[in-house]
């Protein structure tokens, strides 16, 4: 999930056009994930585009890793389903040893 976030924050960052010390700054910390804050030292406006960007970068890498957690359950259902004989399956044998014995 971080490499997802500080990826998607990369890209936020670099569409606000902030000074180079700012970004890398906010990059530097962004293992801390939603829990980033935009540095203090800016005005109230910049403040609040960062920290939306912060938060559009979460919610980027938690899809992410839903998408992801989706994916893996998937298949393993699909496993499952390979390698786990079906009680159905099981049925039709006993029957074919019913009827192979009389």
């Amino acid at each position: 999930m971080v490499v997802a976030f500080a990826h998607a924050l990369q890209q936020s960052l670099a569409g606000l056009r902030l000074d180079a010390g700012i970004v890398r700054d906010i990059q530097s910390n962004a293992a801390r994930l939603g829990g980033l804050d935009a540095p203090s030292n800016q005005d109230p406006e910049t403040t609040a585009m960062i920290q939306a960007a912060i938060a559009q970068a979460f919610v980027f890498g938690f899809r992410m890793i839903m998408l992801l957690c989706a994916a893996l359950a998937l298949a393993s259902a699909s496993v499952a389903s390979r390698t786990i004989p079906s009680r159905g399956a099981e049925r039709v044998s006993d029957l074919g040893r019913v009827v192979a014995a009389k």
